[in-house]
């Protein structure tokens, strides 16, 4: 796979109890440093051959 464009961005962590609550909650979100992989998207025929086998 080519990637032609530059990929950039912010990956962020969310965690703690997040549901909206009176008097806040205690919800916490940092910037993270992981390793991103991309993958080519598979074709129509190689799904079409996985859904044929999986049927049987």
């Amino acid at each position: 796979m080519i990637i032609n464009r530059s990929i950039y961005g912010a990956l962020t962590l969310t965690e703690g109890d997040c549901m909206p609550k009176l008097g806040g909650n205690s919800c916490k979100t940092y910037p993270v440093r992981r390793k991103i992989r991309v993958y080519e998207y598979p074709e129509n025929k190689m799904w079409k051959a996985m859904s044929l086998i999986i049927k049987k």
